[in-house]
């Protein structure tokens, strides 16, 4: 009790208290906007922008189903809300997203009266220009824009083709306009290089004089379409055999999109090339398992996973491997459960240390996990 009182008197009295209580919320009070004006100069702060629209473009900015107007709020990343009795659209998000889907909104309500004009004089961030040739532009964009459509759906991409305003010049071919972030923009710029190829071989691949695939052939790029300084993205490239191509690519491309996702880099086939885009770490993983899944084809699969954080080792009896696979073990042949991407090979035993082949098996799954969470987005599994 009496140290109570001790405390009590060294805080002073209940008035003293509450007036200095007062000081203290009085100078959080002032500090506070401060810190958020620093937010607005970030960038971080959402907000709301409204434009007013045509009764006839609000049918040609929603699109059948809502389509063209999910697709553009993907692409920028805001939230668009039409409303189609007062001819009204609200924009909400950060600063940078409303700017974005301002633009993307003009361009997409452009393409109604006739061709859109880019001016090439604003730096952007946001866009990555494609030069398809004439006689490739029909098939890059498919029955009814089908082709065109599937590839911004699956890199969440807003894509149309424009004309260049930079000083009357437009080149040759017709230039596809790629907006986006830049994993989504380089992933479906692969992909158009990937048809333009089949469609026209050589046209973005470089050969040897041995008639091998050695690099791809890219113009000069959008002023703006540059890697932000430090980081280390960029695309390898890895020649590919017909046997290669065939087993790496899987039927309809699903073992190529499990390879990408089970290593987080973008993975597309450009004729015979295989590009690996991404950061270094991505590129490693992506080219570690393209190796394992080559070496397959030919023989059995070992992977030293002592001392990775990317391999899970588990040991399984021999009556259970199929039961785990679900799929005839021996031919490699891919299976698929739910979120997992399983990649069986078959794996000797008795090439390793796990014992004899009558004893057990040792699956193998390699895989990354994706910043701030544990739990990876795909599986390779080796039997």
């Amino acid at each position: 009790p009496a140290r109570r009182r001790d405390d009590d008197e060294a805080m002073g009295s209940p008035r003293e208290r509450d007036e200095r209580r007062d000081r203290d919320d009085d100078r959080d009070r002032d500090e506070r906007p401060a810190r958020r004006r620093d937010d607005d100069d970030e960038d971080n702060v959402r907000g709301k922008d409204s434009m007013s629209i045509e009764p006839e473009d609000a049918a040609f900015v929603l699109g059948r189903g809502g389509a063209t107007k999910k697709k553009i709020e993907r692409a920028c990343q805001a939230m668009i809300d039409l409303n189609e009795r007062e001819y009204r659209i609200d924009v909400m998000g950060t600063k940078r997203q409303r700017k974005l889907a301002m633009d993307y909104l003009r361009y997409v309500m452009q393409q109604r009266v006739g061709p859109v004009n880019i001016n090439c004089d604003d730096d952007r961030d946001d866009l990555t220009i494609l030069t398809v040739p004439d006689d490739c532009v029909a098939f890059v964009m498919g029955r009814g824009g089908g082709t065109l459509r599937m590839i911004e759906e699956e890199w969440l991409t807003l894509m149309f083709f424009a004309k260049m305003v930079e000083g009357g010049r437009t080149g040759a071919g017709e230039k596809l306009m790629l907006f986006g972030t830049l994993r989504a923009r380089r992933g479906a710029e692969l992909k158009v290089m990937s048809a333009v190829e089949h469609k026209k071989p050589g046209h973005f691949v470089a050969f040897d004089d041995a008639g091998v695939p050695e690099g791809l052939k890219m113009g000069e790029r959008f002023k703006g379409d540059v890697v932000p300084d430090g980081a280390d993205w960029a695309v390898d490239t890895i020649p590919l055999s017909n046997d290669d191509f065939s087993y790496a690519l899987g039927s309809q491309g699903s073992t190529r999109r499990k390879l990408a996702t089970a290593s987080g880099a973008v993975l597309e086939y450009v004729g015979m090339l295989a590009c690996i885009a991404g950061y270094k770490p991505e590129r490693r993983r992506c080219r570690d398992y393209l190796r394992l899944l080559l070496k397959q084809r030919t023989g059995p699969v070992h992977v030293e996973h002592e001392g990775r954080d990317d391999v899970i080792a588990v040991h399984v009896p021999p009556q259970s491997v199929g039961t785990c696979l679900k799929e005839r073990l021996g031919e490699g042949t891919l299976v698929a459960r739910g979120p997992a991407s399983l990649l069986p090979s078959l794996h000797h035993p008795e090439q390793s240390s796990h014992g004899p082949l009558d004893q057990a098996y040792a699956l193998v799954a390699v895989c990354y996990a994706q910043a701030n969470t544990r739990r990876p987005r795909c599986f390779l599994v080796f039997a």
